[in-house]
């Protein structure tokens, strides 16, 4: 199951008909009129390659899982792992890793891609979801990001 949460959830399909509609220039224009100048160069898509960002919270199907795991929820949770390597070494994935949480652990991806249907593609095929082992999707469009130094 994959869940677009959060305030953002019902601005995705409008921001992405604006974007297709005025053109990737026109909404960065816009972002730079909004956000300043500082905040559109650094995360203005470019026509070339647009850029989002996009947190996704893999939930695991019980709180104990990352220390329960049969030997088959962790020949699935080997996969999930190397498909998300490739995707990182490919630039798509920017960081992923276990969040120790007091409720239990979790995953966490930050995905730098084109758009939220590419978010969607990515984590569908995600052996953890495609196995159906009861893993869930929480994925999150952010609206605001800086890479690097700010100044």
């Amino acid at each position: 199951m994959i869940v677009f949460t959060g305030s953002n959830s019902s601005t995705l399909p409008r921001f992405a008909a604006a974007v297709q509609s005025l053109g990737r220039a026109a909404v960065a224009k816009r972002a730079a009129t909004l956000f300043g100048r500082a905040w559109s160069k650094r995360i203005e898509p470019s026509a070339e390659s647009p850029t989002f960002y996009f947190f996704c919270r893999l939930l695991p199907p019980r709180p104990s899982f990352a220390v329960s795991m049969t030997p088959d929820e962790r020949k699935i949770m080997e996969e999930h792992d190397a498909y998300w390597r490739s995707h990182a070494r490919a630039g798509r994935l920017v960081i992923f890793g276990r969040v120790d949480d007091p409720a239990g652990t979790w995953r966490l991806l930050i995905l730098r891609l084109a758009s939220a249907c590419e978010a969607e593609q990515l984590v569908v095929m995600d052996p953890a979801i495609k196995r159906r082992i009861g893993m869930t999707y929480d994925i999150r469009a952010m609206i605001r990001t800086a890479e690097g130094a700010c100044p």
